[in-house]
């Protein structure tokens, strides 16, 4: 029962982050209300999912080898910092909802290595830990699904937003993993 709790709170953020992030839910609502809604109904879910999220008991895997737990601890770290940069190159302000313009497209640090920068670091921070227990393993498998998925939308979304540009660069630039 926990494990299919778990799953419905990814699912439910899935919906509200991937729904709300669509073209025709941005059309519903004012242009400088779209971003910080969209941050808030995030936090909000995100929020819920913290607070009912159901332990599972047990271990998949637990790496007692000290070389080992720390090279998969830092490579964990790297991940996080992966998506932090990424982040952090983008337009700060409006990616939290703070301040609303239409940024033309330009190609960042790390988005010239890979299309999604931070989708790629999630995915490395959330499956490099020495002690994988089964709950971090529902929500690593649920969340690499999701992201698999939802980069796909926002690869449509980005095409139809640049154009031509954005297709040239994805013919350039591949989309999660840095060597072809």
């Amino acid at each position: 029962m926990a494990a299919l709790q778990n799953l419905g709170l990814i699912f439910l953020f899935a919906a509200q982050h991937s729904l709300m992030a669509r073209p025709w839910w941005k059309n519903l609502i004012p242009v400088k209300l779209q971003r910080p809604l969209y941050v808030a109904a995030t936090l909000a879910a995100l929020l819920l999912m913290y607070y009912l999220w159901q332990p599972i008991p047990g271990n998949v895997w637990n790496i007692e080898t000290t070389a080992i737990n720390i090279a998969v601890r830092a490579c964990g770290w790297t991940g996080w910092i992966i998506t932090i940069i990424s982040a952090a190159s983008m337009y700060p302000a409006e990616l939290l909802g703070l301040r609303h313009s239409q940024q033309p497209f330009q190609i960042t640090a790390p988005y010239k290595l890979v299309r999604h920068p931070m989708m790629l670091g999630l995915l490395i921070a959330f499956w490099s830990t020495p002690t994988m227990s089964n709950g971090r393993l529902v929500f690593a498998a649920a969340f690499t699904a999701y992201i698999l998925i939802a980069i796909r939308w926002e690869e449509k979304d980005l095409r139809t937003r640049h154009g031509e540009e954005y297709a040239n660069y994805a013919k350039r630039v591949p989309m999660l993993i840095p060597w072809r």
